[in-house]
C-alpha cells in the first residue's frame, strides 16, 4: 500500500457580480507502481461575514462543476452562466412585476381593482431596459475600476448615484 498526497490550490476570481475561488485538488499516489494523478476542479461561492462584509473568507457555500447543482437554484446559476443577459433580463422583469403588484396590493382600497396593464409596462421596462441595462453597466464599472478595495467600492456606488442612475430614471419618466 502506498500513500497518497493531496494538494489544493486555490485562486480567487470575479465571476459576474459574484466573488468565486477556483480550486484545483490533485491527488497523486506515491507509491512507485501505482503513479497515478486524478485532478477535480470545484468553485466555491464566498459569502461576506456579517461583521465585516468586505470579508470573503467565512462562511463558504460550494458548488461542483455539475453533480451537486439540483433544484430551482442549480437550474438558476447555470442560466446566468450560459445566457447571463436573458436571465437576469427575465429576473428584472419578473420582480418589476412583482413589486408592482404589491405596491397596488398596499395603497388599493378593498374596492379597486388592481391595474394588470400598468404592471405590464412595469415587467417591459424590466424587461426591454433595466436588465440589459444594468447587465452592461456592472460590467462595465467592473472592468473601469476593477478594484474590490472599500475606496473602489465607494467610487462604483458614487458613478451610479451620478451617472446610471438619474440617466435610469430620466428614461423611465420618459417613457
Amino acid at each position: 500500500m502506498g500513500s497518497i498526497a493531496i494538494r489544493t490550490i486555490c485562486k480567487p476570481f470575479l465571476h459576474g457580480n459574484l466573488m468565486r475561488q477556483a480550486c484545483i485538488r490533485d491527488t497523486e499516489s506515491l507509491s512507485p507502481r501505482h503513479r497515478s494523478s486524478k485532478t477535480r476542479v470545484s468553485y466555491t461561492l464566498y459569502k461576506p461575514s456579517p461583521s465585516n462584509p468586505f470579508s470573503t473568507s467565512s462562511s463558504r457555500s460550494s458548488f461542483s462543476n455539475s453533480k451537486s447543482r439540483s433544484g430551482f437554484i442549480g437550474w438558476y446559476l447555470s442560466q446566468l452562466e450560459s445566457r447571463p443577459v436573458v436571465t437576469k433580463t427575465f429576473t428584472t422583469s419578473l420582480i418589476y412585476a412583482a413589486a408592482d403588484l404589491t405596491a397596488q396590493m398596499i395603497s388599493s382600497t378593498s374596492s379597486s381593482s388592481l391595474d394588470f396593464i400598468r404592471t405590464l409596462r412595469m415587467a417591459g421596462y424590466g424587461l426591454l431596459f433595466l436588465g440589459p441595462s444594468q447587465h452592461l453597466w456592472f460590467n462595465f464599472m467592473s472592468k473601469v475600476l476593477p478594484k474590490r478595495d472599500v475606496l473602489t467600492t465607494f467610487k462604483k456606488i458614487f458613478m451610479g448615484q451620478a451617472v446610471y442612475g438619474p440617466a435610469n430614471t430620466a428614461l423611465f419618466l420618459l417613457l
